[in-house]
């Protein structure tokens, strides 16, 4: 009856470690999937801001000759700049306008901190995985225990001397002792 209940743990504790594995690489699409999406939103704010610094450095090619239309330009390109979000990333404005392309990544990144899990979360959870196939291996292990203890009883059967009985039987007493020994803190 031991070695079935204990079966019937240890086959839980493995259902458990397949079920945190495979949450685990779920978990580590979504973070590798936020670190793309993060990267390719910074490759467009990128793109964006080139748009920009292209605009205002026509806008400056035509100052001297149309400043009505290098005027109309800026506008336009400051228009441009507000609306795709790219102010915050830029220190200046004027056509030699650096992008601070770290900075855009980093705001991607962190955007969805507040619904997104944590970059060590698939970590976190390979070792929950982890900790379950162990308890479930030393719970496997004291089946094994047991089946020796049964087959020293069984042994004890067999043996004529009643010296060697007792002694097999002291024996199969501390095997099952140390079994339940090993087992009871898993399932606790």
């Amino acid at each position: 009856m031991t070695g079935a209940i204990l079966t019937y743990v240890a086959i839980r504790e493995e259902s458990a470690a397949a079920d945190h594995d495979r949450r685990a690489v779920i978990e580590t699409v979504q973070v590798n999937r936020r670190l793309t999406a993060a990267e390719a939103q910074a490759h467009t704010f990128s793109g964006l801001a080139a748009s920009y610094r292209r605009m205002m450095a026509e806008a400056d090619a035509i100052d001297a000759v149309d400043p009505e239309r290098a005027k109309a330009l800026r506008a336009l390109a400051a228009s441009f700049a507000t609306q795709a979000r790219i102010y915050e990333f830029m220190p200046g404005t004027d056509a030699d306008a650096r992008f601070n392309y770290d900075g855009a990544f980093q705001a991607a990144l962190h955007a969805e901190d507040a619904i997104g899990i944590s970059d060590d979360q698939p970590d976190r959870t390979v070792a929950l995985a982890d900790e379950h196939h162990a308890r479930s291996q030393r719970l496997t292990l004291s089946v094994v225990g047991l089946l020796v203890v049964v087959v020293v009883l069984t042994l004890a059967r067999l043996v004529g001397t009643t010296g060697r009985r007792i002694t097999l039987l002291a024996l199969s007493v501390a095997g099952y002792a140390a079994t339940i020994a090993v087992a009871v803190p898993q399932v606790i």
